[in-house]
C-alpha cells in the first residue's frame, strides 16, 4: 500500500452552497397576503367610516330620491336663488392724481389713476361692462368703460384730461351697467 507523504498538504475546492427550491414559494406567497391585508384593511376602513357618518359619502346624480324613484322633500330644499344683476350704485371709481401740469389760466393737464370698486352688498356672476362720467374736467363729460368678469376688474389703469384751472378737482359716477361684453 502506498500512502502519502505526511508533509504534503492537500487542498479542497470551496464548498458551494445551494438554494433550496422548497424556499422560492414563500415570496410569491407574502405578496398576496400582502396584498389582501391592505384591501382587507382599506376596505375595514372604509365600511367603519361610512356607517358611522352618512354625510362624508361621496354622493352622485343616482344617489337623488327621483334616481331612486322616490319623492324628493321639497320643504327642506333650498330654493335657488337667481344670478344677481348688478346696478350702477354697485360700483364706484376713484380717481387719483398722479401728475399735473398747469399753464396758468389756460388750464392743467392731469394724469389719473382709475380705480373701480365693487361696494353692492351681493355678488354678481358672470361678465359685466361698467360705464362711468368723468366730471370736473375740460369739455365734460369724458365717458368711459371697465369690465367685471367674476371678481376680476378689467380697465384702462390711467387717463389723460385737462381742468380748466388748478383747483378743479375731477370725480366719476358710474352711470350704466350691462351684462356680458
Amino acid at each position: 500500500m502506498t500512502s502519502l507523504p505526511p508533509t504534503q498538504d492537500m487542498q479542497f475546492p470551496p464548498k458551494q452552497h445551494r438554494r433550496s427550491k422548497r424556499n422560492y414559494w414563500l415570496i410569491p406567497l407574502t405578496f398576496v397576503v400582502g396584498i389582501g391585508l391592505g384591501i382587507g384593511g382599506t376596505s375595514l376602513v372604509y365600511y367603519t367610516t361610512d356607517s358611522k357618518d352618512e354625510s362624508a359619502s361621496p354622493q352622485s346624480a343616482f344617489d337623488s330620491p327621483d334616481a331612486l324613484g322616490e319623492e324628493a322633500d321639497t320643504e327642506d330644499s333650498p330654493e335657488v336663488e337667481p344670478d344677481y344683476s348688478p346696478v350702477a350704485s354697485d360700483f364706484e371709481v376713484e380717481l387719483i392724481v398722479k401728475e399735473q401740469e398747469c399753464f396758468g389760466s389756460a388750464g392743467c393737464n392731469v394724469n389719473l389713476r382709475v380705480e373701480p370698486s365693487y361696494v353692492g352688498t351681493e355678488v354678481p356672476s358672470g361678465q359685466w361692462e361698467i360705464t362711468y362720467e368723468v366730471t370736473g374736467i375740460e369739455d365734460e363729460p369724458q365717458i368711459q368703460t371697465f369690465t367685471l368678469d367674476g371678481s376680476e376688474f378689467s380697465y384702462q389703469p390711467e387717463i389723460d384730461v385737462q381742468t380748466v384751472s388748478r383747483s378743479s378737482e375731477p370725480s366719476a359716477e358710474v352711470t350704466d351697467v350691462y351684462e356680458g361684453y
